[in-house]
């Protein structure tokens, strides 16, 4: 598929020019990145440097293998890097990487930017309208695995509501466990 058309499918599905910029990365994104004293901006798609969702990076026009992950950690582009002919997207959750052992959030190393760049590998990241969105976005994904009859939204966040507020047909705390064990499976394997 060509880079562009699919960019466009992404920005429509998750109405990428209707935000104006991202809450959260573009508060934390400039910071990590002026950390090193990179200056993202250069690599970095300038739509993306506007709103921090959409086209991160762009590499060769077509598009004949995807990968999808929360976060870019160094193992997952790593392994995009070793597995592709150039003819890749990265769709992100998140544009930053989340370390758990303290340090928080961190930048995709500039030089893995670069290779990534050099090899053809374009990224996409889409993170407040992905958590936002009604039907396919985190939140939604884990009210219908839960079989909750949304009724609201909550907590504002950008341009929709993080969280949603419904009702479920009781269930013991076993069966919610159970329930919760059986998406997770399902999501990772």
């Amino acid at each position: 598929m060509r880079l562009d058309a699919l960019k466009l499918e992404l920005d429509e599905l998750f109405s990428i020019p209707e935000w104006e910029r991202d809450p959260a990365m573009s508060r934390f994104l400039p910071r990590v990145y002026e950390g090193l004293g990179f200056d993202y901006t250069e690599i970095l798609e300038p739509d993306f440097c506007a709103r921090y969702n959409g086209l991160m990076l762009r590499g060769a026009e077509t598009v004949n293998h995807v990968t999808c992950a929360a976060f870019p950690c160094p193992e997952v582009i790593e392994e995009v890097l070793a597995q592709t002919s150039g003819d890749a997207l990265l769709f992100l959750h998140h544009p930053i990487d989340m370390e758990v052992a303290g340090r928080g959030f961190l930048p995709i190393p500039p030089r893995m930017l670069e290779r990534m760049r050099a090899q053809g590998i374009s990224v996409y990241a889409c993170h407040a309208p992905m958590d936002c969105h009604d039907e396919i976005g985190t939140t939604a994904s884990i009210a219908q695995a839960f079989g909750v009859q949304v009724e609201q939204g909550f907590a504002p966040y950008g341009d929709g509501f993080a969280g949603r507020i419904g009702t479920v047909v009781p269930l013991s705390l076993n069966k919610l466990v159970a329930r919760g064990k059986t998406c997770y499976k399902k999501s990772s394997g």
